[in-house]
C-alpha cells in the first residue's frame, strides 16, 4: 500500500516536472506514427518524456522509496517517521494529482493562447495565401515555419504540431491536407510534407478523430465514382489505417460503407475497377466487402437484394453490380465448402447439379448466368418466376434480349434436373404482356437474319409452339392459339386474310392436323365467333383468288369441322349453303361434315366424362 502512494506521489512531482514539457500530443499518438517506417516521422525532440521520468522513479523507489518520496515531494527535512505521516494523510492522491494537472493545463492553455496568437501576426505580416498550393515553397511560407520553429522551442512544443495546429484553425482539415500532398510532390519540399503529413495525422488521432470524421472532413463523400483517384483517398487510407491500431474495430471499408451504403460502395468500387489507376485498390477494397458478407453469413439472396439486383428486371446482365454479386456467389461456395460439381454438396445446399452446363442451348452458361442459376435454385424459382419477374414487361425485343437467352438455358437446366417438361411456349402465353402477335412478328422477322443467339432462340419459341400443337396427351388447340395471336380481335372476316397472324394461325393448324387425336380435339371459333354468312362469303370469294385459294379451301374444310363440334345441326348447315347460293359442286363439303357430325355426337353420348381444356373427349 505505502509503496503504491509513493509511486503515485513521484507521478505527481513527475508532471509538475514537466509543465514546461508537456504537449497536446501524447504517448499513444507517437506510438501510432513509430508504426509507420515508410516516412520520416517528427518526434518532437524538445518534448520530455513522461514515461522516462516515471521509469527513473521506479528506480529511485527501488534503492530508497521513502529517500525518493523525499525527493520527490521536495521535503528533505522530514525523517521516515514524519514521511510516513505524510503519506498517511486522509487526503487521496488523486487529488494531489488533479490538482497538478489543473496547474499543468493552465499553464499549457495560457502559452497555447500565446503561441496562437504570435503565428496569426505572423502569417498575417508575412501576407501568406491559403489559396496558394506553393505556401511551402516561398519565401515567405518558409520564414512562417521559422517563426514557428522558434515559438516551438521557447515553449518546449513540437514545430510541425504548432504548424498544423495553426493552419487547421484558419483553412480547415482539408486545405491543410491538399497543402501537404502538392509539397510532397515536390522534392525540396518533400521531407517539410512528410513532417507535416505525421502532424496532422497525429492531430486528428490524439483528439479522437474517427477515420469516418476525417473522410468526411477532407470532403471526399461527393466524389463517389471518382473516389478512388481523389487526390487525397490514398492519404485517408494512410490515416485509417493508423487510426485502426487505436481501434481494431475500424476500417476503411467501414468509413465508406457510412457514407455510401454497401450498395455504394460496391457500385464506386465496381467503376474504379475500370480505371487502370485504381484497379488494383478497387480489387483489394472489393475483396474485403465481399468476404467480409460472406463470413458474416450474408445469403445468396441477402446480397443480391442488398446490390438492388432484385429491382434491376430485364436489365440484369447490363447491371455492373452482378459481377459483384457474381464474385460473392464464389466467396460463398467458398465458405461453405460449397462445390458445384460434387452432387452432394449441391443437395445439401438445395442446388441443382446442371449450374454448370445447359446442354439444350448448345450455349454454355457464362459465370454470370451460373451465379444466377445458383440464386434461383436455392430459391425453388421455376422457369415461369423467372420469366415473370424479369422478361414479362420486355416488349417488342424480347428474343433479341440477352437475358432471354439466359431463361432458355435455365429452363433446359431446371427440366433437365427436376425431370420436368418446361414449355417455354406456356409460359410466355400466360404471362408475355406484349402478347402472340408481337411474338410472331419477332420470330418471322429472325427467321431472315444469320445465326445469332436471337435466332437460336426465335427457332427455340418456335419449335415449342409446334411441339405443344402435336403433343398427343395434352395439344394447344387452335382456339387457343387463335386467341393467343389476338385474332379474335378482328372483327371481320375479310380482314383476316390480310393479317399476317392469321396467315401463322393456318401454318400451325397444318402442324396441329398432322397429331393423330386432331378430329377428336375440340375447336370452334371460327364457327361461333364470326357472323357466318359473312365468314363463308368471304370463304368462298377467297377461294376464287389465285393467292388465297389455297388457304380458302384449307379454312372451309376447318370451318365445316368446327361446325361439327360446335354441334350445328345438319338442317342448319344446309340452310346456310342455301341461303348463300353455295353451287352443289361444294357441297361435298356438306356431305363431309354430316359425317364429322354424326360422328362428334356419338363421341359425346358415349363418353362418361366431359371433355379436358384442351378440347379432347376424354373416355
Amino acid at each position: 500500500m505505502r509503496v503504491r502512494l509513493v509511486l503515485s506521489l513521484l507521478v505527481v512531482a513527475a508532471i509538475g516536472y514537466a509543465v514546461k514539457a508537456k504537449t497536446t500530443t501524447p504517448v499513444v499518438g507517437s506510438h501510432i506514427d513509430s508504426s509507420d517506417v515508410s516516412e520520416d516521422n517528427d518526434d518532437g525532440d524538445r518534448m520530455i518524456s513522461l514515461d522516462s521520468l516515471i521509469t527513473k522513479a521506479k528506480d529511485i523507489l527501488t534503492t530508497n522509496p521513502f529517500k525518493g518520496l523525499t525527493r520527490a515531494t521536495k521535503q528533505p527535512n522530514l525523517n521516515d517517521d514524519q514521511l510516513v505521516k505524510v503519506v498517511e494523510q486522509p487526503k487521496p492522491v488523486n487529488d494531489q494529482l488533479e490538482k497538478a494537472d489543473e496547474i499543468v493545463d493552465g499553464q499549457l492553455e495560457k502559452d497555447n493562447e500565446i503561441i496562437d496568437d504570435l503565428l496569426e501576426k505572423a502569417y498575417e505580416r508575412l501576407q501568406l495565401r491559403g489559396s496558394d498550393d506553393e505556401l511551402f515553397e516561398r519565401l515567405n511560407g518558409l520564414l512562417w515555419l521559422e517563426e514557428a520553429d522558434e515559438l516551438a522551442a521557447k515553449y518546449h512544443r513540437s514545430t510541425y504540431a504548432l504548424v498544423i495546429d495553426s493552419l487547421t484553425k484558419r483553412l480547415g482539415d482539408k486545405r491543410v491536407a491538399e497543402l501537404i500532398q502538392t509539397a510532397r510532390k515536390v522534392s525540396k519540399t518533400k521531407a517539410i510534407a512528410i513532417k507535416l503529413k505525421n502532424a496532422q495525422m497525429r492531430y486528428w488521432l490524439t483528439s479522437g478523430t474517427s477515420a469516418t470524421e476525417v473522410f468526411g472532413r477532407l470532403g471526399m463523400e461527393s466524389a463517389m465514382y471518382s473516389l478512388l483517384t481523389h487526390p487525397l483517398f490514398n492519404y485517408w487510407c494512410t490515416y485509417a489505417k493508423r487510426y485502426k491500431v487505436l481501434d481494431p474495430n475500424s476500417s476503411a471499408l467501414k468509413s465508406l460503407t457510412t457514407f455510401f451504403g454497401e450498395k455504394g460502395v460496391s457500385e464506386l468500387l465496381q467503376y474504379a475497377l475500370q480505371d487502370t489507376s485504381s484497379e488494383e485498390l478497387a480489387k483489394i477494397l472489393q475483396t474485403e466487402q465481399i468476404t467480409a458478407w460472406a463470413k458474416n453469413g450474408q445469403s445468396l439472396e441477402d446480397v443480391f437484394n442488398l446490390l438492388g439486383l432484385n429491382r434491376a428486371g430485364s436489365k440484369i446482365l447490363e447491371d455492373p453490380l452482378l459481377n459483384v454479386f457474381t464474385r460473392f456467389t464464389s466467396a460463398f461456395n467458398a465458405e461453405h465448402k460449397f462445390d458445384l460439381k460434387t452432387s452432394g454438396a449441391t443437395k445439401k445446399h438445395g442446388v441443382l447439379e446442371a449450374v454448370n452446363y445447359a446442354p439444350g442451348t448448345s450455349l454454355h452458361p457464362t459465370e454470370r448466368e451460373k451465379a444466377l442459376f445458383q440464386l434461383w435454385f436455392v430459391k425453388n424459382e421455376k422457369p415461369e418466376d423467372v420469366f415473370r419477374s424479369y422478361l414479362a414487361k420486355t416488349g417488342d425485343n424480347l428474343l433479341t434480349s440477352p437475358l432471354f437467352t439466359t431463361f432458355l438455358k435455365y429452363t433446359d437446366t431446371y427440366s433437365l434436373n427436376k425431370r420436368k417438361d418446361v414449355s417455354v411456349y406456356k409460359i410466355i402465353r400466360d404471362d408475355y404482356k406484349a402478347g402472340g402477335a408481337v411474338l410472331v412478328n419477332q420470330i418471322l422477322a429472325l427467321k431472315e437474319v444469320p445465326n445469332t443467339p436471337a435466332k437460336y432462340a426465335a427457332e427455340r419459341v418456335e419449335a415449342d409452339i409446334y411441339r405443344r400443337l402435336k403433343d398427343p396427351q395434352n395439344p394447344t388447340s387452335p382456339d387457343e392459339l387463335f386467341e393467343f395471336l389476338r385474332l379474335h380481335e378482328v372483327k371481320e372476316p375479310a380482314e383476316l386474310f390480310q393479317d399476317r397472324m392469321f396467315e401463322y394461325w393456318m401454318e400451325c393448324l397444318d402442324v396441329f392436323l398432322k397429331q393423330p387425336n386432331a378430329k377428336h380435339i375440340s375447336r370452334s371459333y371460327l364457327a361461333t365467333g364470326y357472323d357466318e354468312d359473312a365468314l363463308l362469303l368471304t370463304i368462298v370469294e377467297a377461294e376464287m383468288n389465285d393467292k388465297t385459294k389455297e388457304i380458302a379451301t384449307k379454312l372451309k374444310t376447318e370451318l365445316f369441322k368446327q361446325y361439327a363440334f360446335a354441334e350445328k345441326a345438319p338442317a342448319d348447315v344446309l340452310d346456310l349453303l342455301k341461303r348463300n347460293n353455295i353451287r352443289t359442286s361444294q357441297w361435298s363439303f356438306f356431305e363431309s361434315y354430316v359425317n364429322d357430325y354424326r360422328r362428334v355426337t356419338r363421341e359425346i353420348s358415349s363418353s362418361t366424362a366431359p371433355r379436358s381444356h384442351t378440347g379432347i373427349y376424354m373416355n
